[in-house]
């Protein structure tokens, strides 16, 4: 028995190492149980070096690609067999889609997980209207954005911006985020995290056609 902790940096680089191991050996003999114990163990690893190293880390951030990586074998093999969701599975194998590497890496994702289970996943939640491939935009999925695109909502301020479109003006439109929080758009506070204007003077170009495959919010 090891006597090093379990947050050992060397314990957690043996642990990961293992993991690995195991990733190759489940290709090797299609074994979805190993495949998910090294899920598991990669888990742990990320876990616990977020927790005492900070998401900035080196070794958090390769403990982090590791997983995605492992993520995403995941999806396209246990997942086909069991209702794991395109929202849970996307978040842990990309937290953050900022840069070219991390959408490539979240678009092959979805390649695995399947484009026609993502669109079965969005009609099951009532985000997309099964008839038309429409984003709904009625009272029990609100998406704002669907509202503005689909003429049902207007903003006072953007509507004068929206002829400065000229001939795009009827397949775009220029919208803004609420006035609470356009204010709150250099603010600090963790409570308005994703909630605040990502700065003084944003705006947001939306396509009007709604279709699940065109809108971009």
């Amino acid at each position: 028995k090891s006597d090093l902790d379990v947050s050992h940096p060397i314990r957690l680089s043996v642990i990961q190492n293992q993991a690995r191991h195991q990733l190759v050996e489940s290709s090797t003999k299609k074994d979805g149980a190993l495949l998910n114990a090294a899920v598991e163990q990669l888990r742990s690893v990320h876990s616990c070096r977020l927790e005492t190293l900070g998401c900035e880390h080196p070794d958090t951030a390769e403990s982090q690609r590791v997983l995605g990586e492992a993520l995403i074998r995941v999806s396209s093999n246990a997942a086909k067999e069991t209702e794991v969701s395109w929202a849970s599975l996307a978040f842990e194998v990309c937290p953050e889609v900022c840069t070219v590497r991390q959408f490539r890496k979240l678009r092959s994702c979805l390649q695995d997980y399947g484009v026609e289970r993502l669109l079965a996943e969005l009609v099951r939640t009532n985000i997309v209207d099964s008839s038309s491939g429409q984003l709904n935009i009625g009272s029990r999925t609100f998406n704002l954005y669907a509202c503005l695109g689909s003429g049902t909502a207007v903003q006072p301020g953007p509507r004068m911006m929206q002829e400065k479109l000229g001939p795009f003006k009827d397949r775009y439109m220029v919208c803004s985020n609420r006035p609470e929080s356009e204010k709150m758009w250099d603010c600090d506070d963790p409570a308005w995290l994703g909630r605040a204007s990502l700065s003084k003077r944003h705006l947001t170009l939306l396509m009007r056609d709604r279709h699940w495959e065109w809108f971009n919010i």
